[in-house]
């Protein structure tokens, strides 16, 4: 959290928030000389949510492949397809299908 008399900002850093739904509250207090104060709160609320996964059996974006007869054709959707809601980028139980 970087604060200064003129302004404050809260960085969060990624994947710190689970999916769901949050409300954050900033309050100020001004402290007078006299000793009195003036408080004020503002609150908003903020929504984490997950994202779909990227799915790929081969690399590149092929939407068409061709092999000839004899030829392996190695699918692999445990190496191209991702999380991105997990910071490693993993699926958290991969299946592997090789050589089919």
């Amino acid at each position: 959290m970087y604060t200064s008399p003129s302004n404050s900002n809260l960085e969060l850093a990624a994947y710190s928030l689970d999916i769901g739904c949050y409300r954050f509250t900033y309050s100020v207090i001004v402290d007078n000389q006299d000793g009195t104060d003036v408080r004020s709160n503002v609150y908003e609320y903020i929504s984490v949510e997950g994202t779909d996964l990227r799915v790929a059996m081969i690399l590149g974006h092929t939407t068409f492949l061709k092999k000839g007869i004899g030829q392996t054709l190695l699918l692999e959707p445990s190496r191209f397809s991702a999380d991105l809601d997990q910071p490693s980028h993993e699926l958290i139980d991969p299946v592997n299908i090789n050589n089919i």
